[in-house]
């Protein structure tokens, strides 16, 4: 487990960020390498920057941390996890989440839906139904 006080860089690998003015958001591609010695590796990030992929361009550019915010971070079971500033650490085990759905073409939403009855939808697949849809009404008209 590593404890923040001790790590060079203040983000991970694919947390969500964007600017100070939140005109951009990217994913994290490459952190500061704490175990390497950056004077040895012409490549090594400096401690203080971070390289991030923008958004919609996938256009990658070192940026310094303080230029930019945390906007969100994944985490899946098996990671180890901390509270800042608290000395207890451990071992995610399980996740629960429950979500805020707006149903397609309505105004209508649903909340505190639990996470495990949603299926991602194939939005290709979705696409075609319309389309035959409205072939088929065309047909009968």
């Amino acid at each position: 487990m590593t404890d923040m006080k001790n790590r060079d860089s203040v983000f991970y690998l694919y947390d969500v960020v964007h600017d100070h003015n939140k005109t951009k958001m990217g994913i994290v591609v490459d952190v500061p390498d704490s175990d390497s010695d950056s004077e040895s590796d012409d490549e090594a990030l400096a401690k203080d920057s971070t390289a991030v992929s923008w958004y919609p361009s996938g256009d990658v550019d070192v940026v310094k941390q303080s230029d930019i915010r945390l906007k969100s971070r994944a985490l899946d079971p098996g990671m180890g996890v901390e509270r800042p500033g608290d000395t207890r650490a451990g071992c995610l085990m399980d996740i629960i989440a429950t979500c805020k759905v707006k149903l397609v073409g309505t105004s209508t939403t649903l909340d505190q839906v639990p996470g495990s009855c949603l299926t991602p939808w194939n939005v290709a697949h979705l696409f075609l139904r319309v389309l035959s849809d409205i072939f088929l009404r065309e047909l009968k008209e």
